[in-house]
């Protein structure tokens, strides 16, 4: 007998399954880029308020200063063999930000760590589930250059 009890046999089961849930959601099978462009703002405009004019953006690039709001606008189409999988996006902007869709509506947060917790981060966005392939991504993400709750860690920056 591996537990004592079965209530310890079945909560270790289910943080097994848990784990590797999550294991799985990490798993990245094929990967494409994205078109980005982006727009510097001052303050924090709202999407109502976005620029909508960008210039390209490669990955990897230093986008703003600290606490600067940068919109980042991402666009491309999902290849037709992935008809039938889980679409998500890796976004890492080293900062924080909330992916938008073109009507406005929120997606998801994304965060990339926190002084509590520099190994809290949040960079994978399920987009669809299934694809059916061919589909067009057309998505908006609100960056700021600053950690969880505008906070850095000590001695850190955004460059």
């Amino acid at each position: 007998m591996l537990f004592h009890n079965a209530s310890d046999e079945r909560l270790h089961l289910v943080r097994a399954e848990q784990a590797l849930k999550r294991l799985r959601l990490r798993h990245v099978a094929d990967s494409m880029p994205l078109q980005a462009t982006l727009a510097l703002a001052e303050g924090r405009p709202l999407f109502a308020q976005r620029p909508q004019a960008g210039m390209p953006v490669a990955e990897g690039a230093v986008w703003g200063r600290d606490w600067q709001t940068g919109w980042f606008h991402l666009t491309g189409a999902v290849p037709a063999d992935w008809a039938g999988r889980e679409v998500q996006l890796w976004l890492d902007i080293t900062g924080e930000g909330l992916l938008y869709r073109p009507d406005g509506s929120a997606v998801q947060a994304i965060t990339s760590g926190s002084v509590f917790d520099p190994t809290a981060t949040r960079h994978l966005v399920p987009i669809m589930a299934p694809a059916r392939g061919g589909e067009r991504i057309d998505l908006w993400l609100e960056g700021a250059a600053c950690s969880l709750f505008g906070i850095l860690p000590p001695g850190g920056d955004h460059s």
